[in-house]
């Protein structure tokens, strides 16, 4: 009898040992990466699982915006771009929330300088005038002494 229980305890524990190690290893889910445009009308994201546990995220910014830059908040690493790049990749090591900034483009032309008929240059009030008057009085002064000190 105590053999019979013996091996039955043996039998056991070797049950015991290969359930678990039989038991299929279930994958560590992917992280999630959930994307938007800001503002949301001002273009698009596409996101491409590149299989090695990397997204490569594009931004397609629509006419008339401009893109900034990435907000990205989670745990990631930036594999390979910068923020400021319209395309970068990224592992996530938890869900993340990729933002792609945009701005409308400037519709305003600058407003040229302001030219005062009579002069080639702008001008901001009475400065210019001045330097004249100052300009050709020196000249006039100067004319003065080198006539008087050749006699």
């Amino acid at each position: 009898m105590k053999k019979f229980f013996a091996m039955l305890m043996i039998v056991a524990m070797m049950f015991a040992i290969a359930i678990p190690m039989s038991a299929e290893i279930s994958p560590k889910p992917q992280p999630e990466v959930d994307t938007e445009v800001i503002p949301e009308a001002g273009g698009a994201v596409t996101e491409k699982d590149n299989g090695d546990g990397t997204v490569t995220l594009t931004v397609n910014p629509n006419k008339g915006y401009d893109f900034i830059k990435w907000v990205i908040t989670g745990e990631y690493e930036l594999v390979s771009g910068k923020l400021t790049d319209t395309t970068i990749t990224i592992r996530p090591t938890t869900d993340v929330k990729a933002q792609a900034q945009v701005k409308v483009q400037s519709t305003t032309t600058p407003t040229p300088p302001v030219v005062k008929p009579g002069t080639s240059s702008p001008s901001t009030g009475v400065a210019p005038v001045m330097m004249a008057v100052a300009f050709v009085a020196s000249m006039a002064g100067a004319g003065y002494s080198f006539k008087k000190s050749s006699k």
